[in-house]
C-alpha cells in the first residue's frame, strides 16, 4: 500500500514538473516574440529571429502533441520566411501539414508553400502543382480566390498585369 501511494507521488510530482516545464518555455517564448521587433521601427531583428525560430522548433520537437505546436512551428514558418529563408518556411509548413493534418491553418500551409515556390523560388511549376493541389483539397477556403487568381496570372511580369488591369478596367468604364 505505501508502495502504490509512493509511485502516485511520484507520478504526480512528475507530471507537475512537467506542466510547469512547459508552462515556463511557454513564458519564455511569449518574452522572446514581445522583444522580436524593434521598438523603433517595427522591423523584425535578425539575430532574435534566429533565437526565435529556435525555440519555436525545440517547443514542437519537446512537446508534438500540445495544441501550441503547430502554431508555434506556423509562427517559426513566418519568420523563416519573412527573413528569407525559403527552405527552411517549405519544410516546417510541410512538417505541419503531415503532423497535424487537422491544425486550422494547413490550408494556409499549402497556398504559402505555393506562394514561396512561386515569389521565392521562382518555380512556376512547382506553384502550379501546388496551387492546383490547393483548390483540388479546399475549393471552399478563404484563400481559394487568391490562389485561382495567382494561377491564373502565374508566370506573368509586372508590366503584364499592369496592362492586363489596365484592359480590364477601360472594359468596365
Amino acid at each position: 500500500m505505501k508502495r502504490v501511494l509512493f509511485i502516485s507521488l511520484v507520478i504526480a510530482f512528475a507530471m507537475m514538473a512537467c506542466t510547469s516545464e512547459k508552462q515556463q518555455e511557454q513564458k519564455g517564448i511569449h518574452q522572446m516574440e514581445e522583444s522580436l521587433f524593434g521598438a523603433e521601427n517595427g522591423f523584425l531583428v535578425p539575430g532574435k529571429a534566429g533565437d526565435m525560430i529556435d525555440a519555436y522548433l525545440a517547443y514542437a520537437d519537446r512537446y508534438p502533441d500540445d495544441t501550441l505546436s503547430p502554431e508555434y512551428l506556423f509562427r517559426a514558418a513566418d519568420i523563416a520566411m519573412n527573413m528569407g529563408n525559403s527552405a527552411l518556411a517549405l519544410n516546417l509548413l510541410s512538417r505541419i501539414q503531415k503532423e497535424f493534418p487537422h491544425y486550422q491553418k494547413v490550408a494556409h500551409c499549402l497556398f504559402l508553400q505555393g506562394f514561396i515556390w512561386e515569389n521565392s523560388i521562382g518555380n512556376m511549376e512547382k506553384a502550379r502543382e501546388i496551387y492546383t493541389r490547393f483548390l483540388a483539397l479546399y475549393p471552399a477556403d478563404d484563400f481559394a480566390d487568391d490562389v485561382a487568381l495567382s494561377l491564373k496570372n502565374l508566370g506573368k511580369t509586372p508590366e503584364e498585369l499592369i496592362e492586363m488591369f489596365g484592359k480590364e478596367d477601360a472594359g468596365t468604364k
